[in-house]
């Protein structure tokens, strides 16, 4: 080897060398910076031709990297972010719950409510435990109204943080877009890109924080990236993510419409040059689906609509069934002393009908609970009140079938009942026959008129009806066969003959009317006394008389026809809108829209009470998918609720709330129900009344008794349909809410888990080590 070829061999060697030094002080200045990769200066032999020897020089200064664990870290931190941001608000959640059994858990507010109405059942008349009766009420329908509008916040959180984390994330792509303009313009000019890399790895974690990601390094340095499942985020022109956050918690609680996560192109002008790609999709929470795995992003989606959302369905199961379940006890009792008026909550049409079965009893009582005073002087001779209209929904037809009557009906019925008295016919026992149209019209040439009879039996025993003579004035004839089959009337009850007695006149050939009907009327008392008697009925020619009671017009013998000392009203029902004005009525008297059923007292000391009996709503039949409720009479209108009815599971929580008047007075508070008045005629049978005593418990033993009554609650999150006490579900929301938050740590620690083997693999290989 000559002398120059080995000063250029140890030239060259300095060279590298002194270059190699750089790239080492560079290392040991960054030893310290996470986003920092060793750089290592890779060298090669010099030749000239065939000679051997002639120095070395530096072919490359790489990076060193582990591109599979690059990779995985980007996948795990992903994973992490999201079981981090569910973590943190299952946690936050885990505070508005507290620990079950302590006083500020919601098995403890249920139990005291129900604890409460067992303490007023010993000493109904104390009005400061009637007072805290009421007010434990009050405290478990703001404890859980107050959880569930939590919760809600906390949804609403969750959608504001979508909006910071898309943010973040076009910050993310707008650099990882800059970077690859930039490491092109590196290659084209001979420049090193990797700081460039370095800075690009970065913003790929940063950006795989936010949503799940994926990359390849193409052969011209740059990077592509696209989420998990193939939707593009780079290419020529920028790429950013677009979200607008609802406006309030309330839009949330009113499950409007979200909006989708949209993907959009963007021009250097910043305009919007393509079609948008949704991340994830708008619609009602139940209807959201994303494309997002992982990441802050769908954490936060999952949290907003699904999380939350299965916490507040299971305090809706909860508060629901509470509120149905104490309406139903309520509404089947009274306030003592009883209410002057009952409105509805429930709006209805007048000539929708609905689907029932069963009777429902409904009581005109004086303000100290007795029965309101007859206006017949044999009533009051005898010492007899006012019987309860015992109102049978089963048979009551107007034009649909048996059961099947228009809310305008059901009102008439009760009105035609407690009206204005009309004269009553009075014969073996039956207080008052009156005749019933079971036909829509009676007029010339109309075809047939259809009738029954109403009958009141206030007697001890069963009286055996049957109609032994028939006939119409005017031009009409009867067409039945007569004599009629035999009806029995129940004791004590008031009762309609239609299936049973069913009389037909032809009206083809009457005149205009009036017509007078005369039937001679045979009964059998239950001690074997039969009686016959003459009865006449005048009917005017009229539409729209479907159900109308007909008073008797003059008696034959054995009847007797007796007349009212009163021609006031006792009770009035009426339809009224949302501020107890009533709804306007047609010529026909028949409402003209929809609105609350009110029954009030017709003057200052009548009052109001109702007994459900067997009654039973089982759908509006105007609906194609009837709303089946199984509603007895007073709780489908909803007239005396204790909880303000939320017509639907869902909302129950965040809504429920004790009825307003309750507060205000908690002398509302439905302690008593209807018993059987004590009082007798002579010495002789109970009197087929009903009222509400002073210490009247019913409706508080009836309370207090639902604290133990297994309820079947519906699936509701993940919770699986159970069947259990109040405060044992109660206590089960609570450990869900706890055990959902268990899981999430113990996900968050296993994602972690996994991201630190990586992380610690990527330090080993691309870290700076000093000792080194």
């Amino acid at each position: 080897m000559s002398l120059t070829l080995a000063l250029d061999n140890a030239l060259s060697g300095l060279g590298v060398t002194q270059q190699a030094l750089a790239v080492l002080s560079q290392n040991i200045a960054n030893a310290n910076n996470p986003n920092y990769s060793r750089q290592i200066v890779n060298q090669t032999a010099l030749s000239i031709g065939s000679q051997f020897g002639s120095g070395v020089a530096i072919s490359s200064v790489t990076r060193a990297v582990n591109d599979f664990v690059s990779h995985s870290i980007v996948t795990s931190n992903s994973g992490v972010a999201q079981a981090n941001t569910i973590n943190q608000y299952y946690n936050q959640t885990q505070i508005y719950f507290g620990q079950p059994g302590s006083d500020n858990s919601i098995d403890t507010y249920v139990n005291n409510f129900f604890n409460a109405m067992n303490t007023l059942q010993t000493s109904p008349t104390t009005s400061s435990l009637r007072l805290a009766a009421v007010n434990a009420g009050q405290t478990l329908a703001q404890q859980l109204s107050s959880l569930a509008g939590n919760v809600e916040q906390t949804r609403f959180s969750a959608d504001q943080q979508i909006s910071q984390s898309v943010t973040d994330a076009n910050s993310d792509l707008q650099q990882i877009y800059s970077l690859n303009a930039a490491i092109l313009n590196s290659k084209s000019t001979g420049q090193s890109i990797n700081s460039l890399m370095d800075s690009m790895q970065t913003a790929l974690n940063d950006l795989s924080n936010q949503m799940d990601i994926k990359y390849n390094t193409q052969a011209d340095g740059t990077v592509q990236v696209s989420t998990t499942n193939g939707i593009s985020l780079t290419g020529s022109n920028a790429v950013q993510l677009e979200y607008s956050p609802v406006s309030s918690v309330q839009a949330l609680e009113n499950n409007t419409n979200l909006n989708p996560i949209k993907v959009y192109t963007i021009s250097p002008a910043g305009e919007k040059i393509y079609s948008s790609i949704n991340l994830a999709d708008g619609g009602t929470s139940s209807q959201v689906t994303t494309n997002l795995t992982g990441g802050n992003i769908a954490g936060l989606i999952q949290v907003r609509d699904q999380l939350m959302p299965n916490i507040v369905s299971q305090l809706d199961n909860l508060a629901s069934s509470i509120a149905t379940q104490v309406n139903s006890v309520t509404n089947n009792s009274t306030s003592v002393p009883p209410q002057q008026s009952m409105t509805g909550t429930t709006l209805v049409n007048p000539n929708n009908a609905q689907n029932w079965s069963g009777s429902v009893m409904i009581s005109a009582l004086n303000t100290d609970g007795t029965p309101v005073a007859s206006t017949y002087a044999s009533d009051v001779a005898n010492n007899l009140g006012v019987p309860p209209l015992v109102l049978n929904l089963g048979t009551l037809n107007s034009g649909l079938g048996a059961g099947k009557p228009s809310y305008q009906s059901i009102i008439d019925s009760i009105n035609q009942y407690y009206g204005v008295p009309q004269s009553r016919a009075e014969m073996n026992g039956l207080t008052n026959v009156q005749l019933v149209s079971n036909s829509d019209s009676i007029t010339p040439g109309s075809g047939t008129f259809n009738f029954a009879l109403d009958l009141s039996n206030m007697t001890s025993g069963d009286t055996k009806v049957q109609v032994t003579s028939a006939a119409i004035n005017g031009g009409a004839s009867i067409t039945t066969s007569i004599p009629t089959a035999i009806y029995t009337a129940k004791a004590g009850t008031d009762t309609n003959t239609t299936g049973s007695i069913d009389l037909s006149a032809d009206m083809s050939s009457a005149g205009p009317g009036p017509y007078t009907i005369t039937l001679q009327v045979q009964t059998t008392a239950a001690d074997g006394t039969i009686t016959n008697g003459t009865m006449s009925y005048t009917v005017a020619a009229a539409s729209n008389i479907r159900n109308n009671d007909y008073a008797i017009t003059s008696a034959g013998a054995n009847v007797t026809k007796e007349d009212p000392s009163s021609n006031q009203p006792i009770l009035t029902a009426k339809l009224v809108d949302a501020n107890g004005v009533e709804i306007a009525k047609d010529i026909n008297g028949n409402y003209t829209g929809p609105g609350y059923l009110q029954i009030s007292g017709a003057n200052g000391t009548t009052t109001v009470a109702i007994s459900e009996l067997n009654s039973d709503a089982k759908g509006d039949l105007s609906s194609s998918i009837p709303n089946t409720t199984n509603y007895g009479f007073s709780q489908y209108f909803g007239l005396n609720n204790f909880f303000v009815d939320n017509g639907q599971v869902s909302g129950s929580a965040l809504n429920m709330a004790v009825r307003s008047d309750i507060i205000a007075n908690p002398q509302n508070l439905q302690s008593g129900q209807l018993t059987q008045s004590v009082q007798t005629i002579n010495g002789g049978p109970k009197l087929y009344t009903y009222e509400v005593g002073s210490g009247s418990t019913g409706g508080l033993s009836g309370l207090s008794s639902l604290a133990s009554n297994i309820n079947n609650f519906a699936a509701a999150g993940s919770m699986p349909s159970v069947n259990l006490t109040f405060t044992a579900y109660a206590g089960q929301i609570l450990g869900y809410a706890s055990e959902a938050t268990a899981n999430s740590a113990a996900t968050l620690s296993q994602a972690q888990l996994i991201q630190q083997g990586f992380t610690q693999q990527d330090t080993a290989s691309r870290g700076v080590n000093i000792d080194e």
